[in-house]
């Protein structure tokens, strides 16, 4: 007897960010995404520029850097075959108000993934942006609230940064 091939409900997806640092919430939207598209491209953005503005503290430094978030997002993704872990590094993508230049970040992405068939995501605030950049996918919101995860990486950096030990448990 042979497994089946699971049945996905999209080809295509992918789920961005910094990773600043890899934690429960993000595992839980990566989860999804390579639950649910045969082919799932996690992206890691490293330095944009609020990773370079940002000036860790000793006990948050090696939990930052880009070499670090890489090998957590590489070591979580290996138990789904069907996961890709692309890296943009976003230095010389940055406008002339310093900003990061998300078209041009679109334009990357879309030399690996022609036609994205969903994009996942907890910021609803993204919404717009997905949906003018990648009109054929669909815009799929993960805990939104985070009420199945309940934290964020700002709020995980401030735990390290305070001494709180609890963040240890939130860091995949």
């Amino acid at each position: 007897m042979t497994d089946a091939e699971p049945s996905y409900l999209y080809e295509n997806g992918m789920y961005g960010g910094k990773f600043f640092p890899l934690h429960k919430g993000h595992a839980y939207c990566i989860d999804r995404c390579c639950q649910e598209c045969r082919h799932a491209y996690i992206i890691l953005f490293i330095n944009g520029t609020q990773e370079r503005a940002y000036r860790p503290s000793e006990n948050e430094a090696p939990y930052l850097t880009p070499e670090y978030r890489e090998a957590q997002c590489r070591r979580y993704l290996s138990r789904y075959p069907n996961a890709e872990l692309k890296i943009i590094d976003v230095r010389d993508l940055i406008d002339e108000n310093g900003d990061e230049d998300w078209l041009k970040e679109v334009g990357i992405i879309r030399t690996f993934i022609p036609r994205l068939d969903a994009i996942y995501g907890s910021e609803p605030g993204y919404s717009n942006f997905f949906k003018d950049n990648y009109p054929e996918a669909q815009n799929i919101l993960v805990d939104v609230d985070r009420c199945i995860v309940p934290m964020s990486a700002t709020k995980l950096r401030a735990m390290i940064r305070n001494g709180n030990e609890e963040w240890k448990e939130w860091i995949i």
